[in-house]
């Protein structure tokens, strides 16, 4: 008890003297901002502040000859030599002159034997209990209230009002923020206020966009978006603890009272820096205009407001009135003013040497200087390790890979010499199998046979069909080719001879989805699935399926919706009103006519509380929140807020969001890429997206920009490195430069998937009677006939 005592007492000291020390700092700065009122800007008159925080966290003193207490008497100076709370409990023995109480005969104590020994607190030690009552009843007080309103913050709805979070992107867009921020309006909340470090978030009062016109709330938007740029609420903080921990000195507390002014008018100035000198009008009117709804409620740590207090109004409006931008050499004056306060104030006075012939100081500093050399010392000899294990690393990685390369070397040789070179390699499709080189294989044994050749990075392979191909043959034939060097591939129509040459897509995803494993059935009003060869494989006992995705499906028994798995046992319960297949892990369902997500156990990820949802795609779902369309992560957190009218999955970094009629594309931050200009679009697939303009049809880039300009009565996206369009009434494929590859000769046509693409003519188009459907390849075969 006594040692940790003796602790408080050491605190409480360095506490009180590092604080007579910031007092002459706090005199100082005020003394600067008077000489350089008009000319320094608000940003670096708030910025010499942060010496202060400098200065009261400094745990060690550092003695210079520029220091300002070399100035002052001997005996001040020895006073304001604060003590190290660490030096205290190393070196008990040694008086401590904390209180600088004048030493007397009194104080010249003989060993009491312990018997005799008492508990009698001593003025120190009663000062340091009431500095930890206080400090512990104000930092109590501050967390009560800070929990409270974090609380109540937790019970409420980001705000559903579109105009707020259209200005809030115009607002990010200029302060250049790309991090989300969520806009809540709350009862209780007077002024709009920004709140938390983590997850920020800009509270404003009930029915504010009733209250404030559009060009006022941008305002007051890029006011607290100004305190999040410049880590406000963290400073806030900061501040806070200290403020309570040197709560005995009313100069400390009028000093962050001047921070906290100084700060609201770095961040006007930061403001009036967005929006222009010619702004600067409205925005004081903006100021002023929330002055009647202005509260004395106390001040919170974790948030900053754009009004905080009205006795500075006055200094607030005059700097506003009369903003301009200050010339640069201000600046370069302000870096050196801040620079000589510095080595003035947060440096100590050098002590003589023969005010350092105590023990204590005589071991203290000898033990630095032998740390320093042992350090010095021991960073010589790391130095010299690390750059012996880096040549030895360095030795044997150049090793592995001469000897990784000599390997390739020899494989490339040893292929060279036993593998003929082929530059083509042309499959021709016959009623037996598949003829390569002329000679006719199984269908299976296609890939051992290509892999007799040698390719290179030209070397391209030609699909030649003489007759209809079967769809499982085509798909085994894309698959393996998957699997061999050769990229490209050709393309013949077998009664034009037209080719087309394309890349080589993977389609593990597409084809299961064009030709499932497994394929819902219905039997007598009942549904089950079948093979590939129609075959049953689960029996039909449910009253309504979907398709398997990642092992699972989801059915319907009787009301309610579960989960089976590839055998037809029930993996997750029935017990949604509705679901849908499992993609990237989580699967949609509704609760309570909301939708959420559960993953592969069943458990509820995503609590329902959504009109609609799409599936995960690139890490984001598209949902409908109170109207509106935003997007969240898997955590069931908003990434972009609802504020679209509509909007389109993310599909190669950007998504399609509508807003007044009008479509434009965002990318995962919300920020707008390309501009509300469209009457429709589609997502971007193979880098292009189809949009409508005028009742026309063509394809943009990624930066907005025309590579097929709009001139087709319809279209689809491209797929496959080819687009299905509409010209005079037929449909037919073009290529990404916009060439026809496949006349338009169809009455309906879809994208290419696993290299088809699934086409109809009309018997009758007048009367819209399907005729034919079948599937063709990239150069327009028929590949195989679906009645």
């Amino acid at each position: 008890m006594i040692t940790l005592l003796d602790f408080l007492v050491s605190i409480a000291a360095w506490l009180f003297k590092t604080s007579l020390k910031a007092s002459v700092l706090v005199a100082l700065i005020l003394i600067i901002q008077l000489v350089f009122r008009r000319k320094l800007s608000a940003r670096w008159q708030y910025g010499l502040w942060l010496l202060l925080i400098i200065r009261l966290i400094l745990p060690f003193d550092i003695e210079s000859r520029f220091s300002l207490f070399n100035l002052m008497p001997s005996q001040n100076t020895q006073l304001l030599q604060a003590t190290n709370p660490a030096e205290a409990i190393s070196t008990p023995n040694i008086e401590l002159t904390n209180f600088n109480v004048p030493a007397t005969s009194a104080q010249i104590e003989t060993e009491v034997p312990p018997a005799q020994q008492n508990f009698n607190l001593s003025t120190k030690e009663i000062l340091a209990l009431v500095w930890l009552l206080g400090l512990i009843a104000i930092l109590l007080y501050t967390f009560i209230c800070n929990f409270k309103l974090w609380r109540k913050i937790r019970l409420q709805s980001s705000s559903s009002s579109p105009l707020l979070y259209q200005l809030l992107e115009q607002c990010k867009k200029q302060m250049k923020i790309t991090r989300p921020l969520a806009l809540i309006e709350m009862e209780g909340i007077r002024i709009p206020v920004l709140f938390g470090i983590f997850k920020p978030k800009i509270l404003l009062p009930v029915n504010f966009t009733q209250k404030m016109t559009a060009d006022q709330i941008k305002h007051i938007l890029l006011h607290e978006l100004a305190h999040y740029k410049r880590n406000d609420v963290l400073v806030s903080c900061l501040t806070t603890i200290l403020q309570i921990s040197y709560w005995f000195n009313p100069i400390i507390w009028f000093a962050f009272y001047r921070m906290r002014s100084d700060r609201e008018l770095a961040c006007d100035e930061m403001t009036l820096n967005r929006i222009g000198a010619a702004q600067s009008q409205a925005y004081g009117q903006t100021i002023i205009s929330l002055l009647e709804n202005m509260t004395t409620k106390s001040r919170l740590p974790v948030t900053v407001s754009i009004i905080e207090t009205k006795k500075d109004l006055k200094r607030r409006l005059a700097m506003i009135v009369n903003f301009k931008q200050r010339p640069l050499i201000w600046s370069i004056v302000a870096i050196i003013v801040l620079i000589a306060v510095g080595g003035f104030a947060l440096t100590d006075a050098r002590v003589k040497s023969q005010q350092t012939n105590s023990p204590a100081s005589q071991l203290s500093n000898l033990s630095d200087d032998e740390i320093q050399n042992i350090d010095s010392l021991q960073y010589q000899v790391f130095d010299q390790q690390v750059e012996q294990e880096i040549n030895s690393s360095s030795g044997q990685a150049g090793a592995s890979e001469n000897h990784q390369q000599n390997v390739s070397e020899k494989s490339a040789q040893h292929d060279k010499i036993q593998k003929p070179y082929r530059s083509e390699i042309i499959i021709t499709f016959t009623s037996d199998g598949v003829k390569v080189d002329g000679e006719t294989i199984n269908v299976d044994s296609l890939l051992p046979k290509l892999n007799t050749f040698r390719f290179d990075d030209q070397s391209i392979i030609t699909l030649k069909p003489e007759q209809m191909v079967d769809h499982n043959d085509w798909f085994n034939i894309q698959m393996q080719l998957q699997m061999i060097k050769i990229k490209r591939l050709k393309y013949v129509n077998a009664k034009t001879g037209k080719t087309i040459i394309t890349k080589q897509y993977n389609f593990e995803r597409t084809h299961r989805i064009v030709n499932p494993e497994l394929i819902p059935k219905q039997i007598n009003g009942k549904y089950g699935y079948s093979d590939r060869k129609f075959q049953i494989v689960i029996e039909p006992k449910f009253d309504e399926v979907g398709l398997f995705q990642e092992d699972l499906a989801p059915v319907r028994i009787e009301k309610k919706w579960g989960f089976i798995n590839k055998k037809g046992d029930v993996r997750i319960e029935p017990e949604f009103q509705q679901a849908r297949p499992f993609d990237e892990g989580l699967a949609a369902v509704m609760v309570n006519n909301l939708w959420g997500f559960i993953d592969k156990s069943g458990k509820i990820v995503i609590e329902p509380a959504f009109e609609s949802v799409t599936s995960f795609h690139e890490e984001l779902a598209l949902v409908t929140f109170k109207g509106k369309r935003g997007f969240i992560r898997k955590g069931g957190q908003f990434a972009i807020p609802p504020t679209y009218d509509n909007a389109r999955e993310f599909s190669e970094g950007l998504a399609a969001v509508k807003l007044n009629d009008k479509w434009g594309f965002v990318d995962y931050n919300g920020n707008i890429v390309i501009d509300y200009q469209f009457d429709n679009v589609d997502r971007f697939s193979d880098g292009l997206a189809l949009v409508r303009l005028n009742g026309k049809y063509g394809y943009i880039d990624k930066k907005g920009n025309f590579v097929i300009n709009t001139q087709f009565e319809h279209a689809e996206s491209f797929s496959e490195g080819l687009a299905a369009v509409r010209i005079n009434g037929k449909y037919g494929y073009i290529d990404k430069r916009g060439a026809v590859v496949i006349e338009p000769q169809y009455d309906h046509a879809s994208n290419f998937m696993g290299g088809l693409a699934h086409v109809i003519i009309f018997e009758k188009p007048e009367l819209n009677i399907k005729g034919q459907g079948f599937e063709i390849d990239k150069a327009g075969n028929v590949i195989g006939k679906i009645q």
